[in-house]
């Protein structure tokens, strides 16, 4: 697992974490009311406070899961060219453009075709780019020229191409599911 997958992983698994310890506060709070500040109600005022409680409790989980709810990024390369190599695609985010061959998630295809699939899941809600290359000589890097990588390469373009171009350049909000065309360039 590399470091990206790992953050991933563990910021996954903080928020878990968190929802998890935000029930048992919830329930705590919820118990120790309905056992222990008890004032000669009646049962059917118990129930009604119970049954208030629930609600709450149900209303909170059905929203925080709808709020983390995970999205699916998926899409299609187009090659111009039928070249040997694996075609590597990477998701990254923001704070992670600027650093070559790097992503919150990376995924290998082996091209049959013109057309390629990707997937990428299961992803958070947020603002993404789409970077990828055919690496035809299967070193594992994007291999550069003089004026420019000799290896096709694709990105999820907005408009137009512009170089030098920013992480604004290349990428879309993700508040649900996306499939995103990336034609390459040799």
């Amino acid at each position: 697992m590399d470091g990206a997958n790992c953050a991933m992983s563990f910021r996954t698994f903080v928020e878990t974490l968190k929802f998890q310890i935000m029930w048992i506060a919830f329930l705590i709070i919820g118990l120790y009311a309905w056992l222990f500040k008890r004032r000669k109600n009646t049962i059917k005022q118990d129930v009604t406070k119970l049954t208030c409680l629930l609600l709450i409790l149900t209303s909170t989980a059905i929203i925080s899961k709808a709020q983390n709810s995970d999205i699916i990024i998926a899409g299609e390369i187009i090659t111009t060219s039928q070249k040997n190599g694996q075609i590597i695609v990477f998701l990254v985010e923001e704070a992670m453009f600027r650093s070559p061959l790097t992503g919150i998630d990376t995924v290998i295809v082996q091209p049959l075709g013109s057309l390629v699939q990707f997937t990428f899941k299961p992803c958070k809600k947020g603002t993404y780019g789409i970077r990828c290359f055919c690496d035809v000589n299967n070193n594992g890097i994007l291999d550069k020229g003089m004026f420019g990588p000799t290896e096709p390469y694709g990105f999820s373009w907005k408009s137009g191409k512009k170089f030098p171009f920013d992480f604004s350049d290349i990428s879309f909000t993700a508040n649900s599911n996306q499939f995103i065309t990336i034609k390459m360039e040799d």
